[in-house]
């Protein structure tokens, strides 16, 4: 709508607002490469956490997380230390998590030319264990935040029923 009236009214009354509103509207439009980017990532992410790879999983995050399962500040140290602790029980015989492809991106404006990405999505995690009247299979709400450079800033997960 914005763009019409520029289109049709260059010199009308609102023009000014009307530029404004155009310039703030196409800094949180998403590209298709940003998108990509966003979601290669906490798919890269996930997988390496799967597959406890630690070499595949740092370049994922940045150096400190502003939040990692609800803790603030977690280092990268904290992450593979999770990814280890999940992988730890001798029954556990391999864990794979898949996203759900149902990925609600949001761009964030920070003003100066930088920006970041609010990522609400589903994963699913099948555990192969030797013991299997033990848990297997478990679906996640995940909340996360991707810079603008690529790295999860924020990662967050809650068990349960995925909407």
């Amino acid at each position: 709508a914005y763009g019409k009236y520029l289109a049709a009214h260059a010199d009308g009354a609102h023009i000014d607002e009307a530029r404004v509103k155009m310039e703030k509207l196409e800094k949180t439009v998403i590209s298709d490469e940003e998108k990509t980017k966003v979601t290669s990532v906490l798919t890269n992410f996930f997988a390496a956490l799967g597959n406890n790879d630690e070499d595949a999983l740092t370049p994922t995050i940045d150096v400190v997380l502003n939040s990692f399962l609800h803790r603030a500040g977690a280092t990268k140290a904290d992450v593979i230390s999770y990814m280890k602790r999940i992988h730890a029980p001798e029954d556990i015989t391999a864990i794979s998590f898949r996203t759900n492809n149902d990925w609600k991106i949001e761009k964030i404006d920070l003003g100066a030319g930088e920006c970041s990405y609010a990522v609400d999505f589903s994963v699913d995690e099948k555990i192969v264990r030797t013991d299997e009247s033990k848990e297997t299979f478990s679906s996640y709400k995940v909340s996360a935040k991707v810079s603008a450079n690529g790295k999860i800033t924020d990662l967050n997960m809650k068990r349960g029923v995925v909407k």
